[in-house]
């Protein structure tokens, strides 16, 4: 961070690579490592706020609210994650205590000659943890444990004869045992039968703890229930277990005098991180903090925060890391200004961290860069390129000048104005180089054909932020307010404001911002890039922003008012183009909307080819009489009728993609419906099932538009095929699949995946062309997009 800012300054203000002497001296330019350095110390004494500072705003308005209760239920779920994960890190503290003493066991082999921590690591264990029972254990050694001291009698066994040895110890804890030595009852029992392993007595142990664990947790929570459910007549908190013996178990974890006890921060801590390197609850913790973070920067009621620094109460200068490496320091370095800027005689910042010394050591009248870089950015930003070509570097390895004599003579200007950026603005535009035309000259190209010497003026593209507002200034949506937070650009329902109020997450930048050039923001950038990139035209073509204002502009209420087609044409390429349309453009637009309104009437723009409802069929006609759409849930992935299922007016109605089950009554028929997108012959392919216990079974039709009822039968526990070899389908015409529910309308469960293939009437039998609609494959959620109308076409390609 403290390289990024070093870099961001130089660069910025200086044009200077002075992050080059981080690790060396510039090979280039004469910045000696320790005056990178140097500056490392300022900023080493300056800290940041994580959240900003809150700056003074109203609280006393329902946004506000809105976003402190947000805010609080964010945050609660953050601790309730914290909480749950660290219970599930004592958790698994208690479940690993098997583990830890088996690993124990072998780290006392002889033969072992690495570290506790070395060995603990490579059994994927925690040392702090592995520490804890080695100290207890070996306590238990030199003075009597009713729980543990029982373990030490079997690990001095010998491994090779363990069954046998065992026995003796064994039947010794079930026995009477050594008065003087008490054994734990619950350990005598646990340990009583002669165990073939250590393995097994780790077992064994271990999972009295865990029983000991398991019975403290519900102790404790029963409590907090009843503290939850009444305020009177409470005993007091527990303070251990009922049971004696189990008491005894439980303090060995529990106890914080006990050297095994588990639930140490340290311990506690190291278990945590090894929970929160895992993917899984890593990327929710990552997601409950973002949504804390999001709120706090982009919610409407959120007070406004200053980004700050502060100086750190005691500012320290900075050691020079030989080569980089922080672990290696060199000599240590006063916090100054750059010795080739300064002089030899500079004296070091003595003022807090240094920041403001360093501000106007760069910002002096003497200091030679500050301002010809600054007035190099703004020629760069008028004419597209800088007098000085690599507006972020003015060392040795930069290009120089085109013109030297201008560059000093507009940094000598700009600071006798008072360093006023307007009035270098206005000495600028005011030149006779700013209002050159940019037509090309043959002959003055060929002899300056980068047109250094500024022959005419260059042409430029807009900047993806210019482009964007241009759009919605066009469809009339554009949000010209001032001020407020940022805002995402990337996002449905797109925001209308400017998009200087773009919010920039530097984590994930919208890929529509890399396809116009847009600065890296990892990065300090003195020019962004020009590129034609086949992105930048598909975005035109396909970006539902784009196609959103497509359709915004033709619902202008100002071209909708004017009285023929001819205006409206000649309006919009004044709105897109600036400028009238030529006769040939004008007779184009024309035409083509003639003959795309005046073609056949075909499906609606945008006609999914599948849609799912509810309905009936009208018993005159024969044909689905109402056609109700159902709503999608992404939870279920069913399209169904009420946000629940089961729900009293619709019972389990549903459709998914193999199948579905139907409502309560006839009129609450399921229907998946079929659009033709053209002319075409085609076959239909399909069985029924129907599985439902303690039912009447099922109702299926297939109903044409264009004819009515195709075929109808009953499934009843059975499976019916239902296929229609040929059928001649017009464009816009439907294939109603409906289901009903017979005479009652519980378990009715039922499947079918109708199959929908084109023929080649051509074919003498037809044949199919391997085209074909899946009714469970092609099943999705609602699509937005929809085609466009012939205006918005017409828009939409202007606008390209």
């Amino acid at each position: 961070m403290i390289d990024d800012r070093i870099d961001v300054v130089m660069k910025g203000f200086l044009a200077l690579t002075v992050t080059c002497a981080r690790c060396h001296d510039h090979k280039f330019d004469p910045i000696p490592t320790k005056d990178y350095y140097a500056l490392h110390g300022v900023f080493a004494s300056s800290t940041e706020p994580r959240e900003g500072v809150e700056l003074p705003s109203s609280k006393d308005t329902p946004q506000f609210k809105e976003y402190e209760k947000s805010l609080a239920e964010a945050e609660d779920a953050v601790k309730k994650f914290e909480d749950g994960l660290r219970g599930r890190a004592r958790s698994e503290l208690v479940a690993g205590i098997s583990d830890y003493l088996k690993a124990l066991y072998d780290f006392a082999n002889p033969t072992n000659t690495v570290s506790l921590g070395q060995f603990m690591q490579r059994r994927n264990l925690l040392p702090a943890v592995a520490a804890g029972w080695k100290d207890a254990l070996d306590k238990a050694k030199t003075k009597h444990d009713p729980v543990l001291s029982v373990w030490q009698e079997f690990a001095a066994l010998p491994a090779n004869d363990f069954l046998k040895q065992a026995t003796p110890v064994a039947l010794r804890l079930r026995g009477v045992g050594d008065t003087n030595k008490p054994v734990n009852p619950l350990v005598a029992r646990a340990l009583g039968s002669p165990p073939g392993s250590i393995a097994v007595v780790a077992t064994n142990l271990a999972r009295l703890f865990a029983d000991a664990n398991t019975r403290w947790f519900q102790t404790v929570s029963l409590h907090e229930a009843r503290k939850r459910s009444s305020s009177t007549n409470l005993p007091p908190a527990p303070t251990g277990l009922p049971d004696a013996a189990q008491e005894e178990i439980r303090r060995v974890i529990y106890e914080p005098a006990s050297p095994a006890y588990l639930f140490t921060g340290e311990k506690v801590e190291a278990s945590l991180q090894r929970l929160r390197t895992m993917g899984i609850v890593r990327n929710r913790q990552l997601e409950l903090a973002r949504v804390v973070d999001n709120l706090r920067t982009t919610h409407p009621g959120a007070p406004p925060r200053a980004v700050v620094l502060y100086d750190s109460p005691q500012p320290r200068d900075s050691y020079v890391f030989i080569k980089g490496n922080r672990g290696s320091r060199g000599p240590n370095t006063p916090r100054q200004f750059l010795e080739i800027l300064s002089g030899e005689n500079r004296e070091p910042f003595r003022d807090g961290s240094g920041r403001l010394e360093l501000a106007k050591e760069i910002a002096s009248p003497d200091n030679p860069l500050t301002a010809r870089v600054m007035v190099n950015r703004v020629w760069l930003h008028q004419f597209g390129e800088g007098i000085v070509r690599t507006a972020n570097d003015f060392g040795l390895r930069s290009e120089p000048p085109t013109h030297p004599e201008l560059l000093d003579y507009l940094a000598w200007t700009f600071m006798e104005n008072g360093w006023s950026v307007k009035k270098l603005q206005k000495l600028i535009m005011m030149s006779h180089a700013w209002q050159q035309s940019s037509d090309d000259n043959p002959r003055f190209a060929q002899v300056d054909p980068d047109n250094r010497w500024l022959w005419q003026q260059n042409r430029r593209r807009l900047e993806f932020e210019a482009l964007r507002d241009t759009i919605l200034a066009i469809g009339g949506k554009l949000d010209l307010a001032m001020g407020g937070p940022g805002e995402r650009l990337d996002r449905e329902p797109y925001s209308e404001r400017r998009s200087v109020y773009g919010l920039v997450d530097r984590a994930n930048l919208p890929n529509m911002f890399g396809a116009f050039d847009f600065a890296n923001p990892d990065i300090s950038t003195g020019q962004r890039n020009n590129t034609v990139v086949p992105q930048q035209a598909l975005f035109m073509m396909n970006s539902p922003l784009v196609i959103e204002q497509a359709r915004n502009t033709v619902q202008r209420g100002d071209l909708k008012s004017l009285p023929n087609d001819m205006e409206r044409v000649k309006m919009l390429y004044r709105l897109i183009y600036s400028r009238p349309p030529t006769d040939t453009e004008l007779k184009l637009a024309l035409n083509y909307l003639f003959s795309e309104m005046s073609a056949p009437k075909g499906p609606l723009p945008g006609q999914p080819p599948w849609e799912y409802g509810i309905g009936s069929l009208d018993n005159r006609t024969g044909r689905v009489g109402a056609f109700w759409p159902l709503s999608y849930s992404p939870q279920t992935r069913f399209y169904q009728a009420a946000a629940r299922i089961p729900e009293s007016r619709w019972g389990n109605l549903h459709l998914s993609a193999a199948g579905g089950h139907p409502g309560l009554m006839i009129t609450q028929s399921i229907i998946r419906r079929w659009t033709a997108m053209d002319d075409m012959l085609v076959s239909i392919e399909g069985a029924l099932t129907h599985s439902g216990q303690n039912s009447d079974g099922v109702q299926a039709q297939i109903v044409y538009s264009g004819a009515g009822v195709l075929l109808r039968g009953n499934a009843l526990r059975s499976e019916l095929t239902l296929a229609v070899p040929r059928l001649m389908v017009r464009a816009g015409e439907t294939i109603d699949f409906v289901v009903d529910c017979r005479a009652g309308g519980v378990n009715d469960n039922f499947t079918w995946t109708p199959v929908i293939k084109e023929l080649d009437a051509k074919q003498n039998p037809p044949v199919a062309t391997g085209k074909q609609w899946n009714s469970q494959r092609d099943f999705a959620g609602p699509s937005s997009a929809r085609r466009l109308y012939p205006w918005e076409k017409l828009a939409q390609v202007l606008l390209e």
